[in-house]
Parts: C-alpha cells; sequence; structure tokens
C-alpha cells in the first residue's frame, strides 16, 4: 500500500533499506536509507538505520565518521535512543575513549536496561579498566539477557579463569563452543 500511494516516500526507502539489511546487502541498505533520510528528515529511526547500515557494510574509520554523525543526528532528534548510545559507545572504544564509551554504555542502559549489547559493551570497558567484578557483573548480565551471544561467554570465561573460577570458566567455554559449533551447523554451504 505504502508503494501504491507514493512510491519514492521515505517510508517505502525506509522498508527497501529494512530488506536489504536482512538479505546483508548493505550497499543496497546505505543507498535506501539515504534517500529515506533525504524524504523524510524530520522521522525519528532513518539516521540510526543509516549509521547501522554503515558500520555493517565496511567498518572502516570513514565509515565509523560517517555512522557516528548518523547516531548523532538521530540522538539530536531522539535524546532516548538507547541504540543510538550504544552505538556511539561502540565508536568510543574503537577510539579508546574509554570513559566515553562507558558513559554511552550506561547511558543506554539507563534508557534500555533489557539492552544485552549495552551490558557487554560496559564489561568490556570495565574490564579494561581493570574492574573484573563490574565486568563480571555486567557480562553476567548481558548473558542473561542473551543467551546465544557466544562472545559474551568466551568473555566470561576469560574472566571467570583470571579470578581463580575454574568451573565457571569451563561452563562458560564449553557454551561458547556449543554456540559457535551450531553456528557453523547451520551457516549455509556455499558450493561453486
Amino acid at each position: 500500500q505504502l508503494a501504491e500511494d507514493d512510491p519514492d516516500s521515505a517510508r517505502v526507502h525506509e522498508v527497501l533499506g529494512q530488506n536489504y539489511m536482512a538479505q546483508e546487502r548493505y550497499a543496497g541498505a546505505v543507498r535506501e536509507f539515504r534517500l529515506a533520510v533525504e524524504r523524510g528528515p524530520q522521522l525519528t529511526g532513518l539516521h540510526y538505520q543509516l549509521g547501522e547500515a554503515l558500520f555493517a557494510a565496511e567498518r572502516s574509520e570513514e565509515n565509523r565518521i560517517l555512522a557516528e554523525k548518523e547516531f548523532l543526528a538521530e540522538l539530536k532528534m531522539n535524546p532516548g535512543d538507547a541504540g543510538s548510545h550504544y552505538q556511539l559507545g561502540e565508536i568510543a572504544i574503537e577510539h579508546s575513549k574509554l570513559s566515553e564509551a562507558k558513559s554511552l554504555f550506561s547511558r543506554a542502559i539507563a534508557l534500555r536496561p533489557e539492552m544485552a549489547e549495552a551490558h557487554a559493551g560496559l564489561g568490556k570497558v570495565l574490564d579494561q579498566e581493570g574492574d573484573a567484578a563490574g565486568a563480571i557483573r555486567e557480562l553476567e548480565q548481558a548473558a542473561q539477557l542473551a543467551p546465544n551471544a557466544r562472545t559474551t561467554h568466551y568473555k566470561l570465561a576469560q574472566l571467570y579463569r583470571a579470578q581463580g573460577r575454574a568451573a565457571d570458566a569451563d561452563r562458560e567455554l564449553a557454551l561458547f563452543r556449543k554456540l559457535a559449533e551450531f553456528e557453523r551447523a547451520t551457516q549455509p554451504k556455499i558450493t561453486p
């Protein structure tokens, strides 16, 4: 119905961008989200989706800068967007700005306490700051919220091992391996 009413509307381009993202065709997603932003600059969510598509397309410094601009634009329109705070926290970590990352992840958690990625991000920062207990607490919360996030289990295994908690480390490492094996088994086989 959207396409019939106005085939060049912001919402049509947004839906097309989301479709490209689902297919992992990121260049198409970037193109469509840019068109959506052009046609509907006042609509919330578009800048965030464009930033995500830019990150997915290529994790280059140029795309980081472009994505950061989009996440900031989203926050200007919607200061309560937890996803943009989280993504900006990831960018801050990549630039070794731990204090900024910690603040951004904490804000994302305050806005959306069930956001596993933000808890995991905060756990990474706390670990880098030397707060193993805080890192474990945040990563345990992330694992509870997203039990299939294998990297969280791997990081927990490392932290538990460093704390002398061998049984906990072994349990988390087993979970990591099980999830990694499941992921390998469910990957589509590409034959030449």
